[in-house]
């Protein structure tokens, strides 16, 4: 395993840190990033609070070797002014849940204790051995973390009950190489097919070209933009949340929100700022619900604000209609039903307006990429796509080729007359007859 290309401060947590009269019992080893300017540990102000990134390494590795990670990605995407990234290191050399949990617990409640984190903004990443661990302390420890990231593994947690997996589960993104072992896989692809038939929020890619690594920048950054964009789904708001989202859902109806408030909704986020943007997405000014819509691509809130969303493509007025696209986008890609239905749907319409059928190839598009060579989770997508390869428009037409085009090789052209276009298309509807038939996909199953 290769040493971090970043420098992390390294501790050891003791029980005198946790508690005045505690001793010098080792608690747990830890690595850690902080902001260069972090703010005061007393600080409650929201858009001054930091959030936290938990993360495990593989087995035999140390504390610094997916925090380095995380810090590396974090700072390509200019976010670290914004985290904390505290990388833990297992009691052994992997991750086993009766010895790590306890100690990983504290380390968490030692760091929100230290520093300004908001507690609704709590994540996980972690890699082999630490990406089972990644979920196994999401499920075991609901009330303390919003998203789960896991790369190279599955998740074997024992006595996994819940009543209400969306509501009461963080949601995860796990994340495979196809030039793992098949032990790797299979165990990965075994959770995904568990955790479905349970019920849980899983965006599940298995990536064509990678072994057993987290190191793959392209998922890489999407793991990272997709847990910042949630939070807690049952930890209340703080008073100065509170305070700050208050007078804009008292004035929401009538006066809509301004830029500055739409930021302070996308930072809030969760259920508490989408019972807001409902009501700015039906309000009389355009300007306003451009801005409602804007805040679903920034924050996810959850399907049921998606389905309101999608409402809005059919808005009277154009540049409402192109940021509910956009948003729309991003809840296809993190796999909100209510945005793929009602992408497909769109892409399907023969009297819909080129542009935005465009916008909805484009979305499509991005949803696919991590999925072409590897896992089909999302076979609707592909559906589309390629009944769009016979769409009026050739704009339309070349740009849903080129989404599908790295599947397979293929005589099919954009600019071809129709029946070339549906003889070209043919060996088209066969694979995709094969992928949606009793078998599934090739790799880990519908």
């Amino acid at each position: 395993m290769c040493a971090p290309l970043v420098a992390l401060v390294e501790g050891e947590l003791k029980e005198k840190d946790l508690t005045p009269d505690g001793g010098e019992k080792f608690v747990i080893a830890y690595a850690i990033e902080t902001p260069k300017d972090c703010p005061p540990a007393d600080t409650t102000d929201p858009t001054k609070q930091l959030g936290l990134f938990l993360c495990f390494h593989g087995h035999g590795g140390k504390a610094t070797h997916e925090a380095g990670n995380v810090v590396r990605i974090m700072k390509g995407l200019k976010l670290l002014d914004g985290y904390i990234v505290l990388g833990a290191k297992a009691q052994g050399e992997g991750w086993v849940e009766d010895a790590d949990v306890p100690p990983v617990t504290k380390l968490a409640q030692w760091a929100m204790k230290k520093y300004p984190i908001n507690p609704r903004r709590v994540y996980t990443f972690g890699m082999s051995s630490g990406g089972n661990f990644s979920g196994v302390y999401g499920l075991a420890k609901t009330d303390i973390i919003a998203a789960s990231v896991i790369y190279g593994s599955g998740v074997y947690k024992r006595g996994l009950t819940v009543k209400d997996p969306k509501m009461d589960l963080p949601d995860f993104y796990m994340v495979m190489g196809l030039d793992d072992d098949d032990a790797h896989k299979n165990g990965s692809r075994g959770t995904y097919r568990s955790w479905k038939e349970i019920g849980i929020n899983v965006i599940y890619r298995e990536i064509y070209g990678l072994g057993h690594s987290s190191h793959h920048p392209p998922t890489n950054d999407e793991t990272i933009q997709w847990a910042i964009r949630q939070r807690h789904k049952s930890i209340p708001l703080s008073a100065a949340e509170t305070d700050l989202i208050k007078p804009i859902a008292k004035n929401a109806k009538k006066l809509g929100v301004t830029d500055a408030e739409a930021d302070t909704l996308a930072l809030i986020g969760g259920f508490p700022a989408a019972s807001v943007v409902k009501d700015l997405l039906d309000h009389k000014e355009p300007a306003v619900r451009v801005r409602a819509a804007k805040v679903c691509e920034r924050a996810l809130m959850g399907d049921a604000i998606t389905t309101l969303l999608a409402k809005k493509v059919k808005d009277k007025e154009a540049d409402v209609r192109t940021a509910a696209f956009t948003s729309l986008n991003t809840g296809v890609n993190f796999r909100y039903q209510s945005a793929q239905d009602t992408a497909c749907f769109v892409l399907d319409q023969k009297k819909w307006d080129v542009s935005e059928k465009l916008l909805v190839v484009h979305g499509l598009a991005t949803a696919i990429r991590f999925q072409i060579k590897g896992f089909y989770q999302d076979p609707p997508l592909m559906t589309a796509l390629i009944k769009a390869l016979d769409d009026e428009d050739e704009s339309v037409r070349a740009a849903a080729f080129a989404a599908i085009k790295p599947i397979q090789e293929s005589d099919y052209d954009a600019a071809m007359d129709k029946s070339q276009r549906r003889r070209a298309m043919v060996k088209w509807e066969e694979w995709l007859a094969k992928l949606l038939g009793k078998d599934g996909p090739k790799t880990a199953g519908n």
